[in-house]
């Protein structure tokens, strides 16, 4: 909104709707399945369908798409002089900041009422050999540019209204003129026009079902060249649960040659807001032909805004912020700085070996090097008195601009850490001193010192197939009130740790995941429909020191699964391990547990931390979510309703059992072997609320016993 009062210029006019006709165009496509129609047009629809032949093969474009904040004028015009008059704390200390940016916005009709301001644009053209340049400008770089594109393709899609489902805005919506169309839409006749300067018959479609993901709209069939599609405007259904999105509108541009029908030109057009007080609005336009669309004043002036927001310290500094919370790391010296510093919420956290635990971490930019990145991080904790410390040195084989773990990954790293962990979890990637964590239900008291040294290269390819091949070094020595204890002819011996060197080959396939890339995290917005993940260790006895010989083999899939009618979504995982070889339990699979009071996904919620350990297993994951809550019967929202349940099995084999096998570690009391009877949770709750939270209730099935050390409760609630 705070961007919406910077409005104040004039400039060639455009022919861009506003958001109050985006909002009603798309109000009158979604209420065409009450109009009194009486003419079905099934049959007419089945011969146009017969009858056309596409061809999308080597086909040129030129793609367009603007990003635009627009208000209205009048609006804008009265905030900026009452706020100028009144000298108020907004425009004092905020607002001010901005007004330079008032000179690039530009009327977006005659008669003036609205204005806007090109915020970004991409231009990309396509010529016949396949060969696609582009130009990026706008002054979102912060969110990364690779990320808004990824964003915006993802959210429009390339619709081909004869393709059997489309993947528009996260969904996949069934086609109007597929052969199984007629299946989930009613078609009518409205009436005859001129469209294009051709006389053609109107024909309205919508689904069947309000509630089946589809689009809804017209479409102008020539009556001069029979059963030849000319012009398409639609939109999605309303009924889908989307959070921010309002208006959205579709129209396409029709020709034939050499009997294929081929397009001419899409629109997209995307509004965010509020039509009055301020909108953001997307417009996308893609030409099949040799024709460019001239850009509009406030468009050839993105570049000069973006100069300008460079040398605007109050925008630096919400770019700073943005990055902030998108990131978890703050740029030293703005934008331009060579080192950063996070993350920021694992700077303070506490647990009960350590106290409160103190962390600084630090690491180079791209402004330093496009290839090479150095980090790491110091902790201390106040109650142990200790130093912990982590280095990184990262080489990317592809110079990247913003962050070196943009895609495609083609990284090389060497990394040492010197710190405490927690049985099961893995020193290399784990997050124990992440803030929300520290509210604990149970003590965090069993942990080790390790050492671990190792060197890992990822390499990523384009058809989201990647790999990863490393070896670490670990050393692992056990702290108080986790010992390693081997028991010999009733006479027990304390063991002061093992080492271990390992190679280790992983591969991972995820078609169709879309992602928004922050720093070295991806925020998936669409995970893959499925994924398969797989791994080998092999541990190499006398290298390095090491103790052991081993293989462990690991595998993971992933499949989700769209429900009829935008009911929901069905998600499904499936992970399995085994060890191949007789090994002390701290080489064997603990259970991932939780401890806190926040929801994790991957993890076992009424599960302690190393409550239990076997050597193979096969676990399943099952989430339900509705697209739909109880409390829509009372108000409106946006909520959805979630059902869960977890489950573990695999028995300890014999082989390695302590109490068969006395030359092993024996289990402390607080961790014991997975039995014949598998672990089982079951969840319900409810997510998206207020856009953002997840709140589920948790019951634990199995295992319910209680142990004197204070086992956690059996039920419980959970935040995200």
């Amino acid at each position: 909104m705070f961007l919406l009062i910077l409005f104040f210029t004039f400039g060639p006019l455009s022919a861009k709707k506003t958001p109050v006709e985006i909002k009603y165009s798309v109000m009158d496509l979604n209420g065409l399945r009450y109009y009194p129609f009486n003419t079905p047009a099934d049959s007419l629809v089945s011969e146009l369908i017969r009858h056309t032949k596409t061809n999308s093969s080597g086909e040129r474009f030129y793609k367009k798409t603007a990003i635009d904040l627009i208000g209205n004028r009048e609006l804008i015009e009265g905030q900026i002089q009452h706020s100028t008059q009144t000298n108020d704390f907004l425009y004092k200390y905020f607002l001010k900041s901005y007004l330079p940016w008032l000179r690039y916005a530009a009327p977006l009709k005659n008669d003036n009422r609205e204005l806007a301001l090109t915020l970004g644009l991409h231009e990309e053209t396509q010529d016949k050999e396949g060969k696609i340049a582009f130009q990026d400008q706008g002054i979102y770089g912060f969110a990364g540019k690779r990320n808004v594109a990824h964003l915006l393709d993802d959210l429009f899609g390339d619709i081909d209204l004869f393709r059997k489902t489309n993947e528009v805005m996260f969904l996949s919506v069934k086609s109007p003129l597929s052969e199984e169309g007629f299946k989930f839409y009613r078609y009518f006749l409205s009436s005859r026009r001129t469209e294009e300067g051709e006389k053609v018959q109107e024909i309205v479609f919508f689904p069947k079902n309000i509630h089946t993901q589809a689009f809804t709209g017209y479409l102008y069939i020539s009556e001069k060249r029979p059963y030849r599609l000319i012009k398409a405007v639609f939109t999605v259904s309303s009924s889908h649960n989307m959070n921010f999105i309002q208006n959205i509108l579709f129209t396409q541009y029709f020709t034939e040659q050499k009997e294929y029908l081929l397009p001419v030109q899409k629109d997209y057009v995307l509004s965010i807001g509020d039509e009055v007080a301020g909108s953001l609005v997307v417009n996308r336009t893609v030409n099949y032909t040799d024709r460019r669309d001239p850009l509009t004043e406030s468009e050839r002036q993105v570049g000069n805004l973006e100069e300008l927001s460079k040398n605007t310290r109050a925008y630096n500094n919400v770019k700073m912020i943005t990055r902030l919370l998108l990131t978890d790391h703050l740029s030293v010296a703005g934008e331009k700085g060579i080192f950063e510093v996070g993350p920021v919420t694992r700077m303070l956290s506490y647990n009960d070996m350590e106290g409160v635990r103190l962390r600084l971490g630090v690491n180079t930019t791209t402004n330093l090097h496009k290839q090479w990145l150095f980090g790491g991080y110091a902790a201390y904790g106040t109650k142990d008195e200790k130093w912990k410390y982590r280095g990184d040195i990262l080489y990317s084989f592809i110079p990247k601009d913003r962050d070196i773990w943009e895609f495609p990954e083609r990284l090389l790293r060497v990394t040492y850490i010197d710190d405490l962990n927690i049985p099961g979890e893995d020193l290399f990637v784990t997050k124990r001193d992440y803030l929300p964590y520290s509210f604990s239900q149970v003590a965090t008291g069993q942990m080790t010192r390790q050492k671990l040294a190792a060197i890992i290269y990822e390499h990523e390819l384009e058809n989201d197939l990647s790999f990863e091949i490393g070896g670490k070094y670990l050393k692992d020595r056990p702290l108080k009130g986790h010992e390693y204890i081997i028991r010999e002819n009733g006479v027990e011996h304390k063991v002061n740790g093992f080492t271990t060197t390992e190679a280790s080959f992983s591969m991972s396939y995820a078609p169709k995941s879309v992602f928004f890339q922050t720093r070295d995290r991806r925020r998936y917005l669409r995970r893959g429909e499925i994924e398969v993940n797989l791994k080998h260790t092999v541990g190499i006895k006398g290298m390095f020191g090491s103790d052991y010989s081993y293989h462990i083999t690991d595998a993971d899939v992933y499949k989700t699964f769209r429900l009829p009618d935008n009911i929901g979504k069905l998600s499904l995982e499936v992970a399995a391990r085994k060890v191949w070889n007789r090994l002390p339990f701290p080489f064997l699979f603990v259970a991932g547990g939780n401890q806190s009071y926040i929801f994790k996904e991957n993890d076992y919620n009424l599960m302690n931390y190393s409550e239990f350990v076997t050597d193979r297993f096969i676990a399943g994951h099952m989430n339900l979510q509705f697209n739909w809550s109880p409390f829509q019967l009372f108000f409106k929202n946006h909520m959805k309703t979630n059902f869960g349940i977890k489950a573990i099995y695999g028995p300890l084999s014999d082989k390695n059992n302590p109490d068969l096998h006395p030359g092993l570690f024996v289990l402390h009391e607080k961790i014991k072997p997975l039995g014949e009877t598998p672990y089982l949770e079951i969840n319900a709750g409810f997510s998206n609320i207020l856009k953002f939270f997840r709140l589920e209730w948790v019951q634990r099935l199995t295992y319910l016993e209680t142990n004197e050390d204070g086992n956690k409760k059996h039920r419980g609630v959970f935040i995200r």
